[in-house]
C-alpha cells in the first residue's frame, strides 16, 4: 500500500509539473531547432549573443511563472487517485484509516466492522496507479507541441554525426566576423595530372562585395576547383553556369569547397564566388575538352642498311601521348596481322617524332607485300590512327648459296606446313654435303636436328622452333658468328630502350647496361674476326688503336647512358641511346659494304680539312669569348686585329674548300657559301674591336660548316655507298668535340657557359613542390599579415 501510495505521488506531482514547464520546453526546444539546424552560423556574432540571452531569458521566465503555482500531492490525494484509477466506490481505502465512534463496548458492533476492514483490504490487493496524464491538450489547444516535436527530428536527421558540434558553437559566440572585415577569398583551379599544366592561383587577398574580375580562365576538362572564404556573412557558393554547389564550414570563419569542372555545351560560361546573395568574385570561364591525338607517317616506311625496318611517325596530342603501336597486315588477307610497340620520347610528351627500326627479316612475312598503319593512344583512352600504306617487308638477301637454299626451305615450311616430309627431305640432302658449308659441325648438327625433329614431331608446335633454328643456321653460314652477335646486340638495345621508355628501377637500368656492353664487346669482337678474315693480314698498329677508340668512345657513350638514367634523366638516356643505336646501324652498313671498296678520294680529304677549319674556328670562339668577357689579360687593339686576322685566315681556307669541291664536279653546298658570311661579319666586328658582335656569327659559321660537312658526306655516301671513316675515331658519325646529338661537349668553346639551362624532370618536380607549399601558406590564416603578403606577390608573379 505504501509502494502504491508513494507511485500515485509521483503521477499527481507530473501531472502538475508538465504543465507548469510546457513553456519554458517550447521555448528551448525551438533554440534547439535552431541550433541543430546551425542556423547560428548564419548570423553575425552580436545577434547570436542577443538570441542566446533572450531564449535563455525565456525559459528562466516561463519556469518562475509556471512553478509556482505548482503544489506537492498529501497522502489523502494519493489515496483518492488510487480509488479512481482501480474503480473502488465509496471510497473504500479512506475507510481503512477511520476508526468506529458509536457501538464501541458492543462485540457485535466490533464483529462486523472488522468484517467491513477486512473486505476492503482484500479490494485494496488490486489497486492500480494508472498512467499520468497532464491533460495538456488544455494549454495547448493547437498541437503546437507536435509540430515541434516533428521540426525537431528533422533537425537530429539534418545535424547528424555533427549534433555535438552543433550544439557547442551554440553557445559560443563567434565575433570575428565583425573584426576581419570584408570577406577575403582564394581560389586554385588544378587541371588533371597527365595534363602536366601548372596550377591556376585565381585570386588571393581581401575581395570587396560586387568584385569582378574579367580575366578569362582557361582550364581542361576534368579540372579540381578548390576555394576557400575566410571571413564574410553567410555560407558562400560557387556557381559554375546553373549549378550552385555550397561551401563546407571548417569553423565559425573559414569555409572551403573542392568540385571538378567539366566541358559541357555551354558556349558563355561563367566561375562565380558569392556570398549572402553578393557576388565576391565572378570570371568568364572556358574549359578545353581533351582532343583525341593524331599521328601520321613522318616518312614512307624504309630499310635500313642493315636490312632492319624503319619507321618514322609523327604523333601529337594536346596534353600527353601514353602509346604509339604499328599494326602489319597482308595485302592478301588483312585478317592476319601482327603490332610492333613503338618508342615515346616519354615524359607524356606532347609531341613526338620517332624513328624506331626493327629486324623483321626472321619474319615468314618478309618480302611480303604489308600494310602499315599508326595507332596512338592519350592519357584519357582517345585513339588516333594514321592512314595506311603498302609497303615490302625487308627481306635478307644470303649470298651463300647454302644459306640461301636453307631460307627457302624455311619458308616454305611457314607457309604450307603440310610440306614437312618434303623439307625434311631438303634438309637431309644439305647435310649430306657438309664441304658446302665450311663443314661447320655444329650447322651439320643443326640440320640434323631440325630433320629428325620434322621427322618424328608431328605437332604444329615444331614448326615455329624449326624455322628459328633454320634461320640461325643460315646466318652462321653467311656471316658467321657476327649475324648471332648483331642479333644479340639488337634484343640488348631493345630491352634497355623498353626499360628507359617504363620506368624501370636502378636495378634493372643496371642488368641490361652490364648486358648491352657485353653483347656490344661480342659484337665488336665478331666484327673484327670477320673483317681480319677478309683482309687475310693483321690489321696495321694505326687501325688497331683506331678500333680501340671507337670501342671505348661507345663504351663510354653506354656509361653515360647508365648514369643519365642513375639521375632520373630518363628521357635524355633515352635519346643518347637511340643516336647510338643508330651509330652501330652506320658502322655495321660500312662494314657490310666492305673495307676493300673505293674510297672517297679527294672527298674524304675534304672533309677531314672542313673538320680542322671548325675545330680552328671553335679554338677563336673560345678567344673571343674571353675577350668579350674581359678574361683575356691585357686586350688592346693589337689583340683584336690579331684576332680579325686569324679570322680571314679561316675565311681563306674555307674558299679553298670549296673551291677543291667544286672541281670534283659537285655543287658546292648552300651553308659553305652562308658561312663564308658569316666569318666575314666576324672579321668586320674583330677588326672594330666589337668582340660581341662577332660571336654570333662566329657560332653561326660552326654550325653552317657542320651542315656542309654533312652535305658533302651525304654526297659520298651516294657516291660510294657508305659513310667514309672520319678522322678522330669517329663512329657512325660521333666526333671528338661532338656528342650525338651534333652538339657540342661540355668545356668546349662558351657552350658551358650559356645562359639557356633546359629544366629537366627533377627540376620541374621541385619547382612544384614549392608552388603546392606556396599554396598551402597562402591558406593559413593565423600566419603574419607581412608574411602572407609576400606570398600572395610571389603566386600572382608566377
Amino acid at each position: 500500500m505504501r509502494r502504491r501510495l508513494w507511485l500515485a505521488k509521483l503521477a499527481l506531482t507530473w501531472e502538475r509539473l508538465w504543465p507548469a514547464i510546457w513553456p519554458a520546453a517550447a521555448v528551448a526546444g525551438m533554440f534547439l531547432v535552431a541550433t541543430l539546424f546551425d542556423l547560428w552560423r548564419l548570423v553575425p556574432g552580436w545577434l547570436h549573443a542577443s538570441a542566446l540571452i533572450l531564449f535563455g531569458a525565456g525559459v528562466a521566465v516561463a519556469l518562475v511563472h509556471g512553478l509556482r503555482r505548482v503544489t506537492t500531492p498529501d497522502e489523502t490525494e494519493a489515496i483518492r487517485r488510487l480509488e479512481l484509477a482501480s474503480g473502488l466506490d465509496h471510497r473504500p481505502l479512506s475507510l481503512l484509516n477511520d476508526r468506529p465512534i458509536a457501538g464501541i463496548g458492543d462485540q457485535q458492533s466490533l464483529g462486523l466492522w472488522r468484517i467491513h476492514r477486512q473486505r476492503m483490504a482484500e479490494q485494496a490487493r488490486w489497486l492500480r496507479v494508472g498512467m499520468a496524464s497532464p491533460r495538456l491538450a488544455r494549454h495547448d489547444p493547437l498541437a503546437f507541441r507536435v509540430a515541434l516535436l516533428l521540426v525537431l527530428v528533422l533537425a537530429i536527421v539534418a545535424a547528424g554525426g555533427d549534433s555535438g558540434n552543433r550544439l557547442a558553437r551554440a553557445f559560443q559566440p563567434s565575433f570575428a566576423g565583425a573584426d576581419m572585415g570584408p570577406a577575403e577569398l582564394t581560389l586554385w583551379l588544378t587541371p588533371p595530372a597527365y595534363t602536366g599544366v601548372a596550377p591556376l592561383f585565381l585570386a588571393a587577398g581581401e575581395i570587396q562585395l560586387s568584385a569582378v574580375q574579367p580575366t578569362k580562365v582557361v582550364v581542361p576538362s576534368g579540372s579540381t576547383v578548390l576555394a576557400r572564404v575566410h571571413g564574410g556573412y553567410g555560407t558562400p557558393t560557387l556557381g559554375v553556369d546553373d549549378q550552385i554547389i555550397a561551401f563546407d564550414m571548417v569553423d565559425a570563419a573559414n569555409f572551403e569547397m573542392t568540385t571538378i569542372l567539366t566541358s559541357g555545351p555551354t558556349i558563355s560560361r561563367r566561375l562565380v564566388v558569392a556570398q549572402n546573395g553578393e557576388p565576391l568574385a565572378t570570371w568568364p570561364l572556358s574549359v578545353v575538352t581533351d582532343q583525341p591525338p593524331l599521328i601520321e607517317f613522318a616518312s614512307p616506311p624504309g630499310r635500313s642498311q642493315r636490312g632492319a625496318l624503319m619507321l618514322n611517325y609523327l604523333a601529337e596530342d594536346d596534353y600527353g601521348l601514353v602509346s604509339v603501336v604499328a599494326t602489319i597486315s597482308l595485302v592478301s588477307d588483312p585478317s592476319q596481322y601482327f603490332s610492333l610497340d613503338l618508342p615515346l620520347p616519354g615524359g607524356d610528351a606532347a609531341l613526338a617524332e620517332e624513328v624506331s627500326f626493327h629486324d623483321l627479316t626472321p619474319h615468314p612475312w618478309a618480302g611480303v607485300a604489308v600494310t602499315i598503319g599508326f595507332t596512338t593512344t592519350d592519357a584519357v583512352g582517345q585513339i588516333g590512327t594514321s592512314e595506311v600504306m603498302i609497303t615490302e617487308l625487308p627481306e635478307r638477301s644470303f649470298s651463300h648459296p647454302v644459306a640461301r637454299r636453307i631460307v627457302e626451305e624455311r619458308r616454305k615450311l611457314v607457309l604450307d606446313p603440310s610440306s614437312r616430309n618434303e623439307v625434311s627431305n631438303a634438309l637431309d640432302d644439305i647435310a649430306s654435303r657438309p664441304d658446302r658449308f665450311f663443314e661447320e659441325l655444329g650447322v651439320f648438327l643443326g640440320l640434323r636436328a631440325a630433320r629428325w625433329r620434322l621427322f618424328y614431331d608431328l605437332s604444329d608446335e615444331v614448326i615455329d622452333s624449326v624455322q628459328t633454328l633454320l634461320w640461325d643456321l643460315a646466318l652462321t653460314i653467311e656471316d658467321g658468328t657476327l649475324a648471332l652477335a648483331e642479333q644479340v646486340l639488337r634484343d640488348a638495345e631493345q630491352a634497355l630502350l623498353d626499360a628507359l621508355a617504363s620506368n624501370a628501377s636502378d636495378a634493372e637500368i643496371d642488368k641490361l647496361v652490364d648486358e648491352l656492353l657485353a653483347a656490344l664487346d661480342r659484337f665488336l669482337d665478331a666484327m673484327i674476326e670477320q673483317a681480319m678474315a677478309q683482309l687475310e693480314e693483321a690489321p696495321s698498329l694505326e687501325e688497331e688503336l683506331l678500333q680501340s677508340i671507337e670501342r671505348d668512345q661507345i663504351r663510354d657513350l653506354i656509361e653515360q647512358v647508365r648514369e643519365l638514367a642513375r639521375t632520373g634523366s630518363r628521357e635524355a638516356a633515352r635519346e643518347l641511346l637511340e643516336q647510338l643505336q643508330m651509330a652501330l646501324e652506320n658502322m655495321r652498313a660500312s662494314t657490310m659494304m666492305g673495307d676493300n671498296q673505293k674510297s672517297g678520294g679527294e672527298g674524304e680529304e675534304i672533309l677531314r680539312d672542313l673538320e680542322g677549319l671548325m675545330d680552328a674556328q671553335q679554338r677563336l670562339l673560345d678567344e673571343t669569348f674571353r675577350m668579350s668577357q674581359g678574361q683575356g689579360g691585357d686586350i688592346d687593339s693589337n689583340s683584336f686585329q690579331q684576332s680579325a686576322a686569324s679570322q680571314e685566315a679561316i675565311r681563306d681556307k674555307l674558299g679553298a674548300l670549296m673551291r677543291r669541291w667544286g672541281e670534283t664536279g659537285q655543287q658546292i653546298p648552300l651553308p659553305l657559301n652562308r658561312a663564308d658570311r658569316s666569318m666575314r661579319e666576324a672579321q668586320h666586328a674583330l677588326a672594330a674591336a666589337l668582340a660581341g658582335q662577332a660571336i654570333d656569327p662566329q657560332t653561326q659559321s660552326i654550325e653552317q660548316m657542320r651542315d656542309g660537312a654533312q652535305s658533302i658526306l651525304e654526297t659520298l655516301m651516294e657516291q660510294t655507298g657508305r659513310a667514309p671513316p672520319r678522322p678522330g675515331g669517329m663512329v657512325g658519325g660521333l666526333g671528338e668535340n661532338l656528342d650525338p646529338l651534333g652538339r657540342g661537349m661540355l668545356g668546349q668553346g662558351m657552350q658551358d657557359e650559356s645562359m639557356t639551362k633546359i629544366p629537366d624532370q627533377a627540376d620541374i618536380q621541385r619547382s612544384r613542390d614549392i608552388l603546392d607549399e606556396l599554396y598551402r601558406r597562402a591558406a593559413e590564416y593565423d600566419r603574419p599579415a607581412l608574411e602572407r603578403e609576400y606570398i600572395r606577390r610571389l603566386l600572382k608573379r608566377f
